[in-house]
């Protein structure tokens, strides 16, 4: 039974850490990528985000409306929205 489990934790967390791919191969660190926002009321809104770095991502996000702006909409930080998702990676 022990080994039923550990080789289910082995599993699961070789899932989380693939799901969140920092290589660049897939996803790269500054262009502009397809997400969403929840605000602190709880409603959705999709559009384009500017796609950071790892510590910067947790700081601020930068939203656009459409993927060609030149500037974005409007940028984020943690207390301003509940929740954000760039490409494969979701921020709470």
């Amino acid at each position: 039974m022990k080994k039923i489990v550990v080789l289910a934790l082995l599993a699961m967390s070789s899932c989380l850490l693939h799901a969140q791919d920092w290589s660049g191969k897939v996803y790269q660190i500054g262009r502009i990528y397809p997400g969403w926002y929840v605000t602190n009321a709880g409603d959705t809104v999709t559009g384009y985000f500017y796609h950071g770095n790892q510590s910067g991502n947790q700081q601020s996000c930068s939203f656009y409306k459409n993927e060609m702006d030149g500037s974005a909409t409007s940028v984020f930080k943690p207390e301003n929205i509940k929740s954000y998702k760039v490409a494969d990676k979701i921020y709470r």
